[in-house]
């Protein structure tokens, strides 16, 4: 007894948007390396918090459908979060143990509290710590 292969084309793209998880978290919390407050990964981490559509990211963004897919793996696997999808939209999932997912400040040091540079001798205009 075979499977009808119109049956398993219907079933795969039923599977396709169901509700389900995408990307697995990390396992713990010690594994979540969040990126800076101001960058895209930070911004898209940001509003899977709240929910999003893939279509919202790619208007927002202005990616393709590929690319927004591809740049969100990246992302979550980077960064060790996970994503879930439930009624078309994506929702962040954080690894065990850690409440919050808040990217990382970005303190810039003033030029005279830098430290001189050893060959020259002359003060850095300005030093961005991570």
């Amino acid at each position: 007894m075979s499977i009808d292969p119109r049956s398993r084309r219907l079933r795969a793209l039923n599977n396709r948007m169901s509700d389900r998880v995408l990307i697995k978290p990390a396992r713990h919390r010690s594994d979540l390396h969040m990126p800076d407050s101001h960058t895209v990964a930070a911004y898209i981490i940001r509003a899977l918090k709240n929910g999003i559509t893939s279509a919202q990211l790619e208007a927002e963004t202005g990616w393709s459908r590929s690319t927004v897919r591809v740049n969100l793996h990246k992302i979550a696997k980077k960064c060790g979060i996970g994503v879930v999808r439930r009624d078309e939209l994506l929702y962040l999932v954080l690894p065990d143990g850690s409440e919050d997912a808040a990217g990382r400040p970005v303190r810039v040091i003033n030029p005279e509290d830098a430290p001189a540079r050893a060959a020259g001798g002359t003060q850095v205009d300005a030093v961005i710590t991570l």
